[in-house]
């Protein structure tokens, strides 16, 4: 009788397991084929020129100053991007925005996605986590002792934007990415 129980006991663990293992397959599964969509439709948009990147980079940003851009495959051959600098004392905010439509989507989606997936480290220099700010998902990496913020993410499932801000709180950086209105970056596609 104990031989039976220890069996069905076994049994109804492996039968758990298996179950566990399954919905995360699915999971996955639904992830690949939502991205491969989002793909299929990305590459079909027209993508924004360099022009209008530029034009959308503003010369002032929370008291800093424009002091640098440079417009066209920043991150990704071919794929129109907009790299801006903003400076003030000793604060320094750089911007990467590229967007994804057109034939970079697979490229643009894909990296930006990578950033989305859940992990956490944290040492006595650094803490990398994953965060979502005003609806934006993103990997957030502190530089404690040199209070340097770094971000990547991907916005409205287009744009891939990247940021490197040197002697700034992650509350500043992001006070400053909410500052430079990328929602604005989707009227211009319309």
């Amino acid at each position: 009788m104990l031989v039976l129980l220890s069996c069905k006991n076994e049994t109804t663990k492996k039968i758990k397991n298996l179950k566990k293992e399954t919905k995360a397959a699915t999971t996955i599964l639904k992830n690949v084929n939502t991205t491969q969509e989002k793909i299929e439709a990305l590459s079909k948009e027209e993508p924004l020129s360099n022009k209008a990147l530029k034009e959308w980079l503003p010369e002032t940003l929370n008291g800093m100053k424009r002091t640098g851009y440079k417009s066209g495959s920043v991150n990704f051959a071919n794929a129109p991007s907009i790299r801006g600098t903003f400076k003030e004392g000793n604060k320094e905010f750089h911007i990467e925005v590229t967007d994804g439509a057109g034939v970079m989507a697979g490229v643009v989606l894909m990296a930006g996605t990578t950033y989305q997936m859940g992990m956490e480290e944290e040492d006595e220099r650094k803490h990398i986590k994953k965060v979502t700010e005003n609806g934006i998902e993103a990997r957030q990496t502190y530089m404690k002792q040199q209070n340097n913020t770094r971000l990547n993410f991907l916005y409205e499932n287009r744009f891939y934007v990247e940021v490197r801000a040197n002697s700034m709180t992650p509350e500043e950086t992001w006070d400053a990415v909410e500052k430079i209105k990328l929602n604005r970056l989707m009227t211009l596609t319309k």
